[in-house]
């Protein structure tokens, strides 16, 4: 479920990223990229290790560092440029 959303997520927000013309949209789309990339191998880890406690708590930390570094970081510096960008628009 987590990588059909994530993946779902992310060609969204990458789409919005080009219809405004955002100038670090594929810089942003590398991040989306490297996530995803991790998150397959956590599947696989899971797969391999099976759903313990250590693997749990591991792919938990991993996910929730990613995520609350991404939207406070990344997604807060579009979410400025987007904000800028409609101010200048009116």
């Amino acid at each position: 479920f987590l990588q059909e959303y994530v993946i779902k997520h992310f060609t969204d927000e990458q789409l919005l990223h080009k219809s405004v013309g955002y100038t670090k949209a594929s810089t942003h789309a590398g991040y989306h990229d490297a996530f995803i990339r991790t998150l397959k191998d956590l599947i696989a880890k899971v797969n391999r290790e099976g759903t313990t406690l250590a693997v749990t708590i591991n792919v938990s930390q991993i996910v929730t560092t990613w995520l609350t570094d991404h939207i406070l970081v990344h997604d807060m510096e579009f979410s400025r440029f987007y904000r800028n960008k409609k101010q200048e628009e009116r």
